[in-house]
Order: structure tokens, then C-alpha cells, then sequence
């Protein structure tokens, strides 16, 4: 799981542990806040998330967390008690049922992942309506839509197609989001989104695999990764982008 800023010095982390049981290993995690000046750790979630998770996002008291697993993935609510149901839907699909279903086929059901929750509790994730009804590795390149939503509202598309998403983050001020990967017609890169104008930005034309925002919401910083895919460890690096210019700082 990436960290997550929650407020000030204080990072979101998930603590994995591995129990044994008679049929084999079993995953299990809490979601712990860490104050980074003191190294103080505050348990939110419970040693009760039996997976580890792709995405957390906290806002006062509960949160989003996503299950990523191959070419299913899908978003449950989070709370003190654990993972539980997400009463939300796109392309009449629940994006929670990805989290809670056994079956080994996935095919009839959407793609959700990467949430994203704003200082004010506004919604952002992606989801892939067109991957109902497609199976195997073809689900991998079917494209994902950004969605976003009031904390009770109905999630609303976005107009930019995406490809190969690897992270989604709110702006301090909530009125932008970054993120990265493929967008139809435009190439890789690390772009910005202003909403509601929805005018579409591109940072870099590096893919980043995780990125967040500085506080006073003018730099990106982002973690970027080069080597071939089998290559191990990979190469990774550090960049802070400053998003008024569309350059590299360091």
C-alpha cells in the first residue's frame, strides 16, 4: 500500500501480519497513523483486513480502501470496525463487490480502484465500466474513467479516457486532481485536472507509479521507477514537480 499524508506530519501506513492456518497462509493487517516527529504509532483499523490493500483513504473517522488483485479490483468502505459495504454503483455495478466476492471469475464484474477523499470529503476514484463482461488479461487494456462524488451523493464521469492508472490524489484546496498514466489521444505522463472546468494539464511526460501533492498545493511529489519490468530492484527515484511551470525541480 502507498503512504498517505492525513494532516500536518502524520502518515496513513498499513501494518501487514502473517498468521498460519491449516490451509495455508493467511494475511492480515491494521491501519495505523504515524507521527513522524515522534514516531508515535495510533491504530485506526483493527487487525481485521484480511488483504493487503492497493489504496487507503481516511477523512475524519473513516475512509476507502481498494482490493487489487491481478485484473479484478474494487473499493469497500473503512471504518474503527473493518472493511464493510460501499453503497456505491457505475454501469449499474456495485464497486464494492470486487472486495467481498470468492469466485474466480471476476468478468461480470467492474474494475474500481485508486479513491481519493479531498480535506473537504469530496470523492475521487477510477472505475472501468467497459470491463463488465470482458475476462482474462483482455481486462487489463480496457480503459478507466475518473469519477468523483459528494461524500452521499452519485459518482459523476469525468471527461479523459485513461490507461494504466497508477495513482489519483485530491489538491490541498480540493479544486484539482493529479494523477498518472495513459491518456487517450495524449500520451503517458503526470497530469492535472481543474474541476469543475475539467481543463486537463499535462505535469510530465514521465509516468510516475505514486505521487502526492505538497501542502501549499504548487509541487507534486512523485516516485518514478526505470528498468524493465523483470529487472530487480528497479531503479527508483524522487522528483518534486512544480505544477504552475510543468518542470522538474529536482
Amino acid at each position: 500500500m502507498r503512504p498517505a499524508r492525513v494532516s500536518g506530519r502524520s502518515v496513513l501506513l498499513f501494518s501487514l501480519c502473517y498468521s498460519e492456518t491449516f490451509d495455508g497462509r493467511l494475511d492480515e493487517g491494521s491501519v495505523v497513523v504515524v507521527d513522524l516527529d515522534t514516531g508515535q504509532l495510533q491504530e485506526l483499523v483493527p487487525s481485521n483486513v484480511a488483504f493487503n490493500p492497493q489504496t487507503i483513504a481516511w477523512h475524519r473517522g473513516e475512509g476507502l480502501i481498494s482490493k487489487s488483485s491481478g485484473l479484478c479490483a474494487g473499493i469497500a468502505r473503512l471504518t474503527p470496525d473493518g472493511v464493510e459495504r460501499w453503497d456505491v454503483m457505475v454501469a449499474d455495478r456495485r464497486v464494492d463487490e470486487p472486495v467481498f466476492s470468492e469466485a474466480q471469475d471476476c468478468s461480470q464484474e467492474i474494475r474500481a480502484d485508486l479513491p481519493a477523499i479531498s480535506q473537504s470529503g469530496r470523492i475521487a476514484f477510477m472505475a472501468s465500466p467497459d470491463s463488465v463482461g470482458i475476462d482474462g488479461f483482455a481486462r487489463g487494456s480496457v480503459p478507466w474513467f475518473i469519477y468523483v462524488m459528494d461524500e452521499n451523493g452519485a459518482p459523476e464521469q469525468l471527461p479523459v479516457e485513461i490507461e494504466h492508472p497508477s495513482d489519483l490524489r485530491w489538491s490541498p484546496s480540493g479544486t484539482a486532481l493529479a494523477f498518472s498514466g495513459t491518456v487517450a489521444g495524449k500520451g503517458d505522463g503526470l497530469w492535472v485536472m481543474s474541476l469543475p472546468q475539467g481543463e486537463l494539464k499535462k505535469i510530465s511526460g514521465e509516468r510516475v507509479s505514486s505521487l502526492d501533492w505538497a501542502p501549499e498545493g504548487e509541487r507534486i511529489a512523485a516516485v518514478l521507477e526505470s528498468g524493465e519490468d523483470a529487472e530487480w530492484p528497479r531503479n527508483v527515484r524522487l522528483v518534486i514537480y512544480r505544477v504552475t511551470e510543468s518542470t522538474r525541480v529536482s
